[in-house]
């Protein structure tokens, strides 16, 4: 339960968007179900599920107050469908562009309150676990962010039936096996899924959160370490601030002939990408 927060200014700025709310209704004997969240989770939803008969239909009059959007379910994917909404609205579905075609994170890694200053905001759960696996070196909390990062692999259409392998974002230094790179590993490990490394041009480079935006430019910075030529890829990083790094990694994969590249991240930051 990461995403379910109180969030409604974030999730309305494109910074990551849950289902708030979800029902299944028959209406002359067809299913229909109904759901209240932003555009880009239906968006989200529709694309998972269009091939296999999915579409929106408009609210009535009567509907419009309690639901933003209403889809028509094929009676053989009703099932599928119910276990996608209750699944997207546990976790965040971050906007992406190609070559990413999805990005999921567990959660926001802050918890907002209104009037009070961003610094003084405390650890949402996604953010808290990161921190401890991460900051603190505590393994049970490594072992929990691992878990919670494979069954959302393990709940989500594309990642669970077409990710081939993981691929792990590389660290600001190349000397140095990043915390992003142990979680892909040990993600891979558990999924039974190869993992591929990615390499970076330059050895050393700023961190993301004190990198100015000209130290950011990570155009052509990244190496694939090997063969991803028609394959779906399930990138794997920590934390997902400005997106600049899980961007242009999912942009040298696809260079190096990836089909298709699904984004995964433990936390989402409120800086805005």
């Amino acid at each position: 339960m990461f995403a379910m927060l109180d969030l409604d200014v974030f999730q309305e700025n494109g910074r990551g968007s849950s289902i708030e709310s979800f029902d299944f209704l028959k209406r002359n004997g067809v299913a229909v179900a109904y759901m209240r969240g932003p555009q880009a989770i239906a968006a989200h939803l529709e694309s998972v599920y269009r091939r296999r008969g999915l579409r929106e239909r408009r609210l009535t009059e009567g509907e419009h107050p309690r639901w933003t959007h209403s889809f028509v379910v094929p009676e053989v994917i009703v099932d599928g469908v119910e276990r996608a909404m209750s699944f997207f609205s546990e976790i965040l579905i971050i906007p992406s562009e190609p070559p990413l075609k999805s990005l999921i994170a567990l959660g926001f890694y802050k918890a907002p309150r209104p009037g009070q200053p961003a610094m003084e905001w405390e650890n949402a759960p996604a953010g808290a676990l990161v921190n401890r696996a991460k900051y603190q070196r505590d393994d049970a909390a490594f072992s929990e962010l691992v878990d919670a990062l494979t069954r959302v692999i393990r709940r989500h259409p594309w990642y669970a039936f077409f990710g081939e392998m993981v691929v792990s974002v590389p660290g600001h230094r190349a000397d140095v096996r990043s915390f992003g790179e142990r979680i892909a590993a040990a993600v891979a490990l558990a999924i039974d899924r190869p993992l591929l490394p990615i390499s970076a041009v330059t050895r050393v480079r700023p961190e993301a959160k004190s990198a100015s935006r000209a130290e950011m430019d990570l155009s052509h910075q990244f190496v694939v370490d090997g063969e991803v030529a028609g394959k779906v890829v399930i990138l794997i990083d920590d934390v997902y601030m400005t997106g600049r790094t899980m961007k242009n990694a999912a942009a040298a994969l696809s260079d190096s002939g990836a089909r298709l590249v699904l984004g995964l991240v433990a936390a989402r930051t409120m800086k805005a990408s």
